[in-house]
């Protein structure tokens, strides 16, 4: 049997991260295939093992510099967010020299870790994501020690979007991400990138098109079953529920202009917002005061009590990045739930808009129209009926969005030795 190691930032996911999750949808699909002989190799947080069996998957773990340890349970608290933003701060100008490298110290560790676990078992292949530069990195190295390793490099985002917090000459951060993505292009059997990032590559140039190919975001997975959770109060039973999961950021991914739109609603006084996130908190908090309906600002809670969520809840929100090429996997899991989605957009040529306005309950609102045009969508939108999506046409409508893509790539992979 084939040994595969996937390199990833923690498994099972401990931080909450939406690329984390998208690997270990494929991880967890090529482990239950039972074709494999899969391991795992991530950080290790505190209460967490050096080494355990998680299902079908063999977990290894590796500790990081302290600095790191203490900066990613910050960011796991609610109560720690300023610190987890002075945090992100101080670590990305102290390592300024090495952009885009965050966590060059750490990066060491993983290879080291790596490089162990090759002499003990021999994997044939090394699967990484592009989740920060550490997973990256470590596979390419793992091939360039072991030539015989076929190397599968996932970049849910493309290495151009590393962002510095010191102001840099565009000349130095691009020289030194361009030597990232030419030793990735070396050491690299097959990339793997998003749909949304053809068109870039087509007008900007890949030094790795020889050996990229283009898959979606593999988030369309079948409904979990409904657990118990408390959060469930917050629902209104005579409300409109609209039910947001994810990052918030002023600048990245705004939520106040939907909310003000919102708020001009007919149906406003009757709308109980919930924002489930670690991002800003304040602006959200701050708009919550003269919204005419209820908006309440949450910390992450587990993944399937805000499934469970997803399931009672009347509107389900996406707010698109600023960047036109991250595409958002919560909308995907959004839509598996078959619940009207309103999506919000404000560059041409959006990665969600061009999903969501597939989804047949599905509202793009163009940030960049007038209000009074949104507003009206918006009216006419929540007061139609909705119907039920059965999960069966969401995953014919999106079948490239599905984990087991990425097992036919990896199989094709494997078989041309």
């Amino acid at each position: 049997m084939k040994k595969i190691l996937f390199l990833t930032r923690s498994y099972p996911d401990t931080l909450g991260s939406a690329t984390i999750l998208c690997m270990h949808r494929v991880l967890n699909c090529v482990a239950a295939s039972g074709k494999y002989d899969v391991h795992a190799l991530c950080v290790r947080y505190p209460g967490e093992s050096s080494e355990e069996r998680v299902g079908d998957v063999m977990v290894h773990r590796f500790h990081p510099t302290l600095w790191v340890r203490m900066r990613d349970c910050f960011q796991k608290t609610r109560k720690h967010n300023r610190l987890a933003r002075i945090s992100e701060v101080i670590t990305k100008t102290v390592t300024t020299p090495t952009y885009p490298k965050t966590e060059p110290l750490t990066d060491r560790l993983y290879i080291k870790a790596a490089r162990k676990l090759q002499h003990k078992y021999g994997f044939d292949m090394v699967v990484s994501e592009h989740h920060g530069l550490a997973t990256l990195l470590t596979g390419c190295q793992l091939m360039k020690d072991f030539p015989s390793v076929k190397h599968v490099a996932v970049f849910w985002d493309p290495v151009k979007g590393q962002m510095a917090t010191v102001k840099l000459p565009k000349s130095f951060t691009d020289r030194r991400i361009n030597e990232v993505e030419k030793f990735a292009a070396q050491y690299t059997t097959l990339q793997i990138s998003t749909l949304s990032m053809k068109t870039y590559h087509k007008e900007h140039g890949d030094i790795a098109a020889d050996h990229r190919i283009y898959l979606d975001i593999p988030s369309v997975l079948k409904p979990e079953t409904e657990v118990p959770t408390q959060h469930l109060s917050l629902l209104k039973r005579e409300g409109i529920n609209i039910v947001f999961s994810g990052l918030l950021s002023e600048y990245y991914r705004n939520a106040l202009p939907i909310i003000k739109l919102l708020g001009q609603t007919e149906q406003a006084s009757k709308i109980n917002m919930l924002f489930f996130s670690r991002g800003e908190k304040e602006p959200v908090e701050a708009a919550a005061k003269n919204f005419p309906g209820t908006i309440i600002y949450h910390d992450y809670i587990p993944l399937a009590e805000l499934h469970t969520l997803y399931r009672h809840a009347d509107y389900l929100l996406n707010v698109s990045h600023i960047n036109a090429n991250m595409v958002p996997s919560k909308i995907f899991e959004y839509m598996s739930y078959g619940k009207p989605v309103i999506s919000t957009y404000v560059t041409d040529g959006d990665s969600a808009e061009k999903y969501v306005s597939r989804y047949s309950e599905g509202l793009c609102i163009d940030l960049k129209k007038a209000d009074e045009d949104n507003v009206a969508a918006l009216n006419q939108f929540l007061s139609k009926e909705h119907r039920p999506v059965p999960f069966e046409e969401v995953k014919e409508e999106f079948k490239e969005n599905t984990p087991e893509k990425y097992l036919e790539v990896i199989d094709d992979v494997v078989s041309h030795t």
